[in-house]
């Protein structure tokens, strides 16, 4: 049995109307909860359908209530959550929508798209004995009990804006990859432990974008990994999605891209050097114009 705080904001409107056309119908209060616990298997008390019905309270006082319309930000926040963003209950009643991360912009970004959605979005810089990051976040009952919902729920309104759902994956755990050896190598990456999610990406850029992908196996279960914080056990099997030809990365460049500066001008730099040069010449431009700082390319200023 749910409580009315386990309930997103469209289903307490959905409560509200229904209390309202019962009540034209007849029915007694009392009748009035035994039917919406029947229905929607809600507990709910027969003083809170009075004061209701009679407009004494309203429960938006309390929660903000937003406009969860399908939109550009509310794709790619839902795109940043399913990666590298959270929600949280903090403090026991701050529902919170937050996003760590190393680029100033990524955060700007995010916040931007709480900001659309009339949230008070802040952003701040939080450090440790490892690293700064920076970190955007709102507190929202009416977004976090949203977010909750099953995957497929969220993905139905995501796809409305499939590009914006795919820049908040891939500005999350999405990243192109450049080698320069002999010859100079591009593609671009997608990391995730969840299948469903994998399937769905996958699926997306091939039918929105005619943008192939291979799925490999890149960290077992079990496996020791380097982390930030040390050197730990991969609790999942880890796969990467990669878009490896040519004009597949060009397609996801300019029809989806990052919004991360440093990764979308890694990508753009290596497809225009290939572009100019034979690959074998590109690798010679390339790392005169890029260093390799713990194992990740560096632009030279």
């Amino acid at each position: 049995m749910k409580s009315l705080s386990d309930l997103a904001q469209e289903d307490v409107g959905r409560l509200m109307d229904f209390i309202k056309e019962l009540r034209k119908q007849g029915l007694s209060n009392g009748n009035i909860a035994r039917e919406i616990e029947r229905k929607f298997g809600v507990k709910i008390s027969i003083s809170t359908i009075k004061r209701w019905y009679y407009g004494k309270t309203n429960p938006f006082n309390k929660t903000k209530k937003i406009d969860l319309k399908p939109s550009p930000e509310l794709s790619y926040i839902i795109g940043v959550v399913l990666g590298d963003g959270c929600i949280r209950i903090k403090d026991e009643y701050h529902y919170t929508i937050c996003l760590k991360t190393k680029d100033k912009e990524f955060a700007e970004k995010f916040a931007e798209c709480l900001r659309k959605l009339e949230l008070k979005a802040r952003i701040r810089q939080e450090s440790d004995s490892r690293r700064l990051r920076w970190v955007a976040e709102a507190y929202s009952k009416s977004l976090y009990m949203f977010l909750k919902q099953p995957l497929e729920n969220l993905v139905k309104v995501a796809e409305k804006y499939p590009k914006e759902f795919l820049q908040g994956l891939f500005d999350s755990e999405g990243f192109s990859v450049v080698s320069a050896g002999k010859k100079l190598l591009v593609a671009i990456h997608f990391t995730n432990s969840n299948k469903d999610i994998l399937n769905i990406v996958q699926k997306m850029l091939k039918e929105r974008f005619n943008i192939d992908s291979k799925r490999y196996l890149c960290i077992a279960e079990g496996t020791l990994v380097k982390t930030p914080s040390g050197i730990s056990q991969a609790s999942k099997d880890i796969y990467t999605l990669a878009i490896e030809s040519r004009a597949d990365i060009c397609r996801f460049t300019a029809d989806i891209g990052f919004n991360i500066k440093r990764k979308q001008e890694k990508l753009v730099d290596a497809l225009e050097l290939l572009i100019k040069h034979t690959s074998k010449e590109a690798a010679v431009v390339w790392k005169n114009s890029y260093r390799k700082e713990r194992k990740e390319w560096v632009k030279v200023n």
